[in-house]
């Protein structure tokens, strides 16, 4: 299903997303190797990703990988949105690995 929009969006490691859209971060320097990731990942709006304060994850070969944010730039955008709503989940990986909700 489509919609037509126009908004501001976010790029975020050039990711498109909505600014409410939920990327899955962990607070940097929060992980170190006597703990496991995934107990410290949280979902967060793209609007409230910050570059000091955020790594993003992705899923390589099964397990959790911290991603620097190498960028953060807002745009506007107009144009056709799809959902790739899935049912009973609304996540979904990029190209890259990341993974959003």
């Amino acid at each position: 299903m489509s919609s037509y929009r126009a908004e501001e969006i976010f790029v975020i490691n050039d990711i498109e997303t909505t600014h409410d859209h939920k990327y899955l971060v962990v607070d940097i320097n929060s992980t170190d190797s006597t703990r496991d990731i995934q107990s410290l990942v949280y979902w967060l709006e793209a609007e409230r990703v910050n570059p000091e304060k955020h790594n993003l994850i992705s899923i390589v070969e099964s397990e959790f990988k911290e991603i620097a944010i190498t960028s953060i730039k807002r745009r506007h955008y107009t144009g056709s949105v799809y959902d790739i709503t899935v049912e009973d989940d609304n996540s979904f990986i990029t190209k890259n690995e990341v993974i959003l909700h």
